[in-house]
């Protein structure tokens, strides 16, 4: 099992994660926010494989992946 720590203050939305996901964990979010941003959620972290792609390639470094 694995837990994902989400900073969604240095999302900026790039979706990354969303694409790289094998297991897709991440969905959008439905509105862009006041900071113009339409940014990610996380919809199945029970699905999670803890393959770090996420982290790894996150730009922002908004996702942390720790095994539970």
């Amino acid at each position: 099992m694995y837990s994902i720590a989400y900073n969604r203050l240095w999302c900026k939305g790039c979706r990354i994660c969303l694409n790289v996901c094998p297991r897709e964990v991440f969905e959008l979010e439905d509105a862009v926010d006041k900071d113009g941003y339409q940014r990610i959620r996380i919809a199945g972290e029970e699905s999670c494989s803890g393959c770090m792609l996420c982290a790894f390639l996150c730009p922002d470094i908004a996702l942390e992946v720790k095994k539970c």
